[in-house]
């Protein structure tokens, strides 16, 4: 089975993993979502603690910057959030891929470069500095 996982975390001006690091923001984030796509047709997305961990354990991961995500991951099972043996056989980053392949590494970017489709970053933009149980601003 193939997996693709991706977390979505609080940030601020002053929690953000540009000024602090995956290790130290993953520490003082709170990683609100998950998203699991497999190729046997699951399609999941909600809370870290209510993920079918169970059903990708052991599958193949695809993330687009693993680093951060397997950091997120990491957190969450220190936390006791998600269970200390969820794990991936083997993962494949396709922020890593694209930049193989001379590409942008960002997602809009190498979205834009691989696939020429603009991918809109506003929902994101817009949770910037806001829980997940807080309304965003009308845009």
């Amino acid at each position: 089975m193939i997996a693709a996982v991706d977390f979505e975390t609080y940030y601020d001006g002053e929690i953000s993993v540009v000024t602090m690091g995956a290790w130290k923001y993953a520490r003082a984030t709170d990683s609100y979502l998950v998203s699991i796509a497999t190729d046997e047709g699951l399609t999941w997305v909600g809370a870290p603690k209510d993920a079918p961990w169970e059903t990708i354990n052991g599958a193949d991961w695809v993330m687009h910057n693993a680093a951060f995500d397997l950091t997120m991951l990491r957190c969450l099972q220190e936390k006791g959030i998600v269970a200390a043996h969820i794990a991936p056989r083997q993962v494949f980053d396709t922020a890593d891929m694209s930049a193989y392949c001379a590409a942008p590494r960002s997602l809009k970017e190498a979205a834009k470069f691989f696939l020429g489709h603009e991918i809109k970053k506003t929902t994101r933009d817009n949770m910037k500095g806001l829980h997940w149980n807080e309304p965003a601003a009308a845009a």
